[in-house]
């Protein structure tokens, strides 16, 4: 409990926030330049880059499994490229984008890696989840989206955008944390 009123752990938590909108968005505006199976591929290279940051910076060499792992991922990667026929939607740009997306969500997953070993999930995730969320206005905002913030929550789709929260930001994002 004491180290939850250290100004490191709130730094922390704030930069996971930061971390996680930055992943969101980069993902997201990455969808509008690139294909779905371009921007899917590239911002699910997460563990591909903690493999690699981890053989780099921490001198740990990989383990058979996390070879195996990165060995079916790019198979996996290779099967989905094959399903693009027309390039003409594919950009560098937006391609580039889904990759900082991945970038991004590895400063998240090391910044609650740093703090997941003696805080709870649900006090982890809260407020970083919080943060990101208004990193995300206030980027939206800065930056003249033509759309009303809470403006989902008037849509007659918000059911599905609710389900959507829960299972990608609940069960996804919180489960791995």
């Amino acid at each position: 409990k004491m180290k939850m009123y250290e100004r490191k752990a709130w730094l922390v938590l704030l930069g996971s926030g930061f971390a996680l909108a930055v992943h969101f968005a980069a993902w997201v505006m990455s969808l509008d330049m690139t294909s779905l199976a371009h921007s899917l591929l590239f911002v699910t290279t997460s563990p591909l880059l903690i493999l690699i940051a981890n053989a780099v910076f921490k001198g740990r060499k990989p383990s058979v499994l996390e070879v195996v792992g990165v060995m079916t991922s790019l198979i996996g990667a290779a099967i989905t490229l094959i399903d693009i026929r027309d390039d003409a939607e594919v950009t560098a740009g937006g391609d580039a984008l889904a990759f900082f997306g991945a970038v991004a969500i590895v400063f998240h997953i090391e910044c609650g890696r740093s703090l997941r070993y003696w805080m709870p999930t649900s006090v982890y995730a809260f407020p970083v989840t919080f943060l990101a969320a208004v990193f995300l206005a206030i980027g939206a905002c800065a930056f003249g989206e033509n759309t009303p913030v809470f403006g989902w929550a008037t849509s007659p789709k918000v059911w599905w955008y609710v389900l959507l929260a829960f299972v990608s930001g609940i069960v996804g994002h919180t489960g791995f944390n």
